[in-house]
């Protein structure tokens, strides 16, 4: 009887120890999901505002909030008309890029250089980048130039060059080439990688036409 008695005591000692052990490992497994589950929804919530501060900033981005830069091009003449060579016409040009030139800007790694025919619908007539702040007649080539070529009777067309100074190289220098961008000032976000990559700008425009 008393050997009975002995042996039923340990057995119920044996199993409030596995109870106890299994309660434990039970709750250390809860406590582990747990911080599991509130590390997730941390991290997803921080992914989340960062894409939204993302977006905001793309949103926020014009042209109308930089400062902007003086451009100079000795290939513009006084009369606000560029000289014959810049344009592709077979009557007249060599289809060379415009000389262009401006002073350095603070804290800019690279600049995107754009020219494009407001009188028809932002055509695109040059897309090039550059390290470069002074741009000898003919420095772009073939690929990423093509010069004005306006069609006869439609008197004169206003090409207007944007150099836009970027504190990083770009993800993507959008627009699409020697054809029309009407929303120009759109595929010009791209170059500000989400916020804060586009310095300022500078800009020189003028005429070319047929005759």
């Amino acid at each position: 009887m008393k050997k009975t008695v002995l042996l039923l005591s340990a057995l119920l000692t044996a199993f409030a120890v596995v109870s106890c052990e299994t309660a434990g490992k039970t709750d250390d497994a809860a406590t582990q999901n747990n911080e599991i589950v509130q590390v997730t929804e941390a991290y997803e919530g921080s992914s989340e505002e960062t894409a939204a501060e993302v977006t905001e900033a793309a949103e926020e981005f014009s042209i109308d909030n930089l400062s902007s830069f003086e451009v100079k091009s000795a290939d513009l003449g006084d009369d606000g008309k560029w000289k014959d060579d810049i344009g592709s016409l077979k009557k007249k040009g060599n289809n060379v890029s415009p000389q262009l030139s401006w002073d350095p800007v603070e804290g800019a790694g690279e600049y995107v250089i754009y020219m494009i025919d407001t009188s028809a619908y932002n055509w695109m007539h040059w897309k090039s980048v550059s390290k470069e702040t002074d741009l000898s007649t003919g420095w772009a080539p073939a690929e990423e130039y093509k010069g004005p070529y306006p069609p006869a009777g439609t008197g004169d067309h206003n090409y207007e060059v944007y150099v836009f100074a970027l504190k990083e190289p770009a993800e993507t220098v959008e627009g699409r080439f020697d054809t029309t961008n009407e929303d120009f000032f759109e595929v010009i976000k791209s170059l500000d990688n989400g916020g804060g990559n586009v310095i300022s700008y500078g800009r020189i425009a003028g005429t070319y036409a047929y005759n």
